[in-house]
């Protein structure tokens, strides 16, 4: 008789999302994984592989339910302006309550780990794509500025870019991050 698994498998991965979110890969141990989810070790290789595993299945988890859906329910809902002003007020409101400064998970992905995890970097960019696989926001030019060609596009750019994400800087040594927001 198979084994049946005794845990919710998105339950897990979005445990295990928040856990790699707030210290970032390097600082969060298997055993760090195995507390927070409530699941033993065994039964967490034996779901999603080693770390590395559950970490990119965590970012595609933080991909597909956090940013993909609020960037459709913003485009759903409010004209282009109103997204734009609601998606930066969401970031400040964020940043504002004690203990939610984390910064976006793509981008603290790309700082940490995208220079030398290719499957990280993959996962990042394809964030950074519309519905139709293209990347959002075309060229920037030699100010920084970026063409588009409809103001959706532009909603999406400033959504998913991480380089316009709120940023949390994990250092090893604190145990609160301290937060910087930046916008190109």
């Amino acid at each position: 008789m198979p084994w049946e698994k005794q845990f919710g498998v998105v339950e897990v991965l979005d445990s295990a999302m928040q856990a790699f979110w707030v210290h970032g890969y390097e600082a969060t141990s298997v055993q760090d994984l195995v507390e927070r989810t409530g699941v033993n070790r065994a039964s967490l290789y034996a779901t999603y592989g080693d770390k590395h595993d559950l970490f990119l299945a965590a970012l595609r988890h933080y991909r597909e339910t956090r940013l993909h859906l609020f960037v459709t329910e913003l485009e759903l809902r409010y004209s282009p302006v109103d997204a734009v002003r609601r998606l930066f007020q969401a970031f400040v409101d964020q940043v504002a309550v004690q203990g939610l400064n984390q910064g976006c998970f793509l981008a603290n992905t790309a700082l940490e780990l995208a220079a030398h995890d290719p499957e990280a970097a993959a996962i990042v960019a394809d964030a950074q794509k519309d519905p139709q696989g293209q990347p959002v926001g075309g060229q920037s030019g030699s100010h920084g500025a970026v063409s588009v060609g409809h103001p959706h596009r532009l909603g999406g750019a400033v959504a998913q870019s991480p380089r316009s994400c709120a940023v949390a800087n994990h250092r090893r040594s604190s145990a609160q991050p301290h937060g910087v927001i930046f916008f190109t």
